[in-house]
C-alpha cells in the first residue's frame, strides 16, 4: 500500500484547506497504517514531488493542472492524470527495501 508522504500542515495552509481539515488525513493515515499492519501489509509515504508529471515509463510529461489527460510522447500510455499519478505513487513504493517497518506512516526504509 502506497501514499504520498504529504504535509499536512502544509496543505492546511494553502487552496485546500478546507478539504484536508474535512477529511482528517491524518486520522485517516493512521487508520491506514493500523488496517494495513493487522492485514500483515506494509504501508510507504513516498516523495509526492512529480507523480502527476512523471509516466510509470520515468518520463517526464509537463502539464498544467487543468491538463486532466496524460499522454506520454515516450511510451504512448494515455490515461487519467490521477490514474497515471498512483501508478507512479505505486511504483515508488515497490522500490523499497522488503524489509521496511510497519505500524506508522513514514517511507519505507530499512
Amino acid at each position: 500500500m502506497a501514499v504520498e508522504d504529504l504535509t499536512v500542515k502544509g496543505l492546511a495552509g494553502g487552496r485546500l484547506a478546507k478539504s484536508v481539515q474535512d477529511a482528517g488525513w491524518g486520522g485517516f493515515l493512521q487508520m491506514l497504517a493500523y488496517k494495513a499492519e493487522s492485514a500483515g501489509r506494509k504501508l510507504c509515504a513516498v516523495d509526492p514531488r512529480g507523480t502527476s508529471q512523471t509516466c510509470v515509463c520515468g518520463a517526464k510529461v509537463p502539464k498544467r493542472l487543468a491538463d486532466r489527460e496524460h499522454v506520454c510522447t515516450a511510451c504512448g500510455w494515455m490515461a487519467s492524470r490521477d490514474h497515471v499519478s498512483a501508478q507512479v505513487i505505486l511504483e515508488r513504493a515497490r522500490t523499497v527495501p522488503s524489509s521496511a517497518n510497519v505500524g506508522e506512516v513514514r517511507p519505507c526504509l530499512a
